[in-house]
């Protein structure tokens, strides 16, 4: 019997004795005790540091403390920041500032490395060029150390970064018309010991780029690829100097959007992707192509909230405790947060729970699956970021 005191019990407010004890713990297990039982979702919003006007693009990851962490880009003062949770719901926590130089830290990408602290892959606007890599010295990456990884692509390329089975990350993300990647070769991405790969084919391969580790250890990127199709670009090895790409999912109409990539029970991918069900913007759906072999040369797809309203936006993806996929995604017409769960491992068919009506809610969520088993969401709140958890009603533990 394993007992995970972290998990439950938060230091700080919540548990400094009182004049009667010490103080019960504090967080989402607290809100499901009241009324909020009741309820598919559980709404937190951050303190001072967490909504201060246009911060956006949040990327979230578990920290080795099994406390959330989240990286964003703070259009204010045009810096890449950290925010560090103290708590279960990042109630009240404040962000710093880790890299200043320049208007950095646009699409940031972020993972906890095998030393237990984050990296985090961004892209900057003003130098021009560069995917940048900033790794973490401490748990909030109050100091950090940052390197210019590639300084060919041009600015605003969004990077999706994983950590690599030997413990150092690899990047993926677009250059021309191709797919590139970058495996570093220590924690840090120290420029001199990555090995770069551009992966070139006869299309265009550069758009709404996601990879993840496989259950074989090699890495895997999902992509859109020629006439609006999805594609699966395998690694051959671990530092991916070679590969080979499948089209996973090719339909009459326009679809890969905004794709999104895990790894199933069954430990093979699961992407959501958004297609045009009727051949235009005006009809996008969420959809989910599930993998079932290694190289996705064999998929079921669904399309799932098909509604008339213009879903499946900017797609997060992540497996629960129970072992079923999860997707938080944006109803671009309602401007809301949807939660899409599939109703079994096999996603033949998915349910959308009630959304997050904050106003304006919803855009650039990024979903982890918290401490407590729960789905944990990062999204944009008008120009603040959001946080949303969904509470465990049948979706954790």
């Amino acid at each position: 019997l394993l007992l995970d005191i972290v998990g439950y019990y938060q230091p700080g407010g919540a548990g400094t004795p009182g004049p009667t004890g010490p103080q019960g713990p504090a967080g989402p297990a607290g809100a499901s005790g009241n009324s909020a039982q009741q309820q598919r979702l559980v709404t937190v919003t951050g303190g001072p540091g967490v909504t201060v006007a246009n911060e956006t693009q949040p990327s979230f990851a578990l920290g080795a403390d099994r406390l959330p962490v989240m990286a964003y880009f703070d259009a204010t003062t045009s810096d890449l920041a950290v925010v560090r949770c103290t708590n279960i719901v990042c109630l009240a926590d404040l962000g710093i500032p880790v890299e200043s130089t320049g208007t950095v830290g646009w699409a940031p990408s972020m993972a906890i490395g095998s030393d237990g602290l984050p990296v985090i892959a961004f892209s900057s606007i003003s130098p021009s060029v560069g995917i940048r890599v900033r790794h973490c010295a401490a748990l909030d990456c109050g100091t950090s150390s940052g390197v210019v990884l590639d300084n060919t692509v041009l600015s605003q390329t969004p990077p999706s970064l994983a950590i690599g089975t030997d413990g150092f990350p690899i990047i993926a993300y677009s250059t021309g018309q191709d797919v590139r990647t970058a495996k570093c070769g220590d924690v840090q991405c120290t420029p001199g010991l990555a090995t770069i790969t551009t992966h070139t084919t006869a299309v265009q391969d550069n758009f709404n780029i996601s990879i993840v580790i496989g259950s074989d250890g090699l890495p895997v990127i999902t992509h859109q690829t020629g006439p609006a199709d999805l594609a699966v670009t395998r690694c051959a090895n671990v530092a991916c100097t070679s590969s080979t790409q499948v089209i996973a999912d090719d339909q009459a109409v326009p679809l890969g959007f905004d794709a999104a990539v895990t790894i199933g029970v069954d430990g093979f991918p699961v992407i959501a992707h958004r297609i045009y069900s009727d051949g235009t913007d005006a009809g996008s759906d969420l959809r989910i192509t599930r993998c079932t072999n290694l190289t996705c040369s064999a998929v079921v797809s669904t399309t799932v909230d098909a509604v008339p309203n213009r879903t499946g936006y900017n797609s997060s993806i992540a497996i629960g405790a129970d072992g079923v996929p999860i997707i938080a995604h944006t109803d671009v017409t309602g401007g809301v947060l949807k939660i899409s769960r599939c109703t079994d491992v096999t996603c033949a068919a998915a349910e959308t729970i009630p959304n997050d009506a904050g106003l304006g809610s919803g855009a650039l969520p990024s979903m982890i699956i918290d401490a407590l088993g729960l789905p944990a969401i990062a999204h944009i709140d008008t120009n603040d970021i959001r946080v949303t958890i969904a509470t465990n009603q049948g979706w954790g533990p």
